[in-house]
């Protein structure tokens, strides 16, 4: 078995490559169904051509393993870069963390 992707030191920069697309998801209130009234979330999702595992200091273990990966940013500029990279293979690098939100959309975001 390979190593897991280890996200466990405040510094560390994950980087993966893999199709950059965009779901959209139930958000709040009941994180069920957009059609039953729950209001649309939208994530960009980058699937990862083969299985990993992953671990941070508080919400991964390594146990799980998978193939996609929840892409998150704050910053306008690297939305935009990202909304332009939907269905296209990319190159994401950053900090990551283990899914511990109704928000978060993959194992790792």
């Amino acid at each position: 078995m390979s190593r897991c992707v280890d996200s466990s030191r405040p510094d560390a920069m994950v980087t993966l490559a893999g199709k950059l697309t965009v779901r959209t998801f139930p958000g709040p209130l009941n994180y069920e169904s957009i059609a039953g009234g729950d209001l649309e979330e939208r994530a960009f999702i980058l699937e990862i051509p083969r299985l990993i595992c992953f671990t941070d200091v508080e919400f991964a273990d390594g146990y799980e393993r998978f193939d996609r990966v929840h892409v998150y940013a704050t910053d306008q500029d690297v939305i935009d870069a990202l909304n332009a990279a939907i269905g296209r293979e990319v190159l994401v690098e950053g900090r990551a963390m283990g899914a511990h939100t109704g928000h978060h959309r993959a194992p790792m975001v």
